[in-house]
């Protein structure tokens, strides 16, 4: 944490957001970058669902309410963000 002490302090010394301009432009293309690299991963090592069962089973059925749960409620706090700006 005290490694990113200097940094953030000298962050809150820039008055003109104007200067992080340049900064933001790479964080978006090294976030546009990993994205790609994360999708060829993903579309590269798909399994055909002609293989994969329709129901997995009641073991699982846990799992996919966990999952679906946690990603809703996600949307919902993004929702109310976006809703208060």
């Amino acid at each position: 944490m005290a490694i990113l002490l200097l940094p953030i302090i000298l962050l809150s010394f820039i008055r003109d957001l104007r200067t992080l301009v340049p900064f933001s432009i790479a964080a978006n293309i090294c976030c546009a970058i990993s994205l790609i690299i994360i999708f060829q991963y993903v579309v590269r090592n798909i399994n055909h669902t002609e293989n994969l069962p329709a129901f997995a089973g009641w073991s699982d059925f846990a799992v996919f309410f966990g999952i679906t749960m946690y990603a809703f409620e996600g949307i919902g706090v993004v929702c109310m963000m976006s809703h208060d700006f």
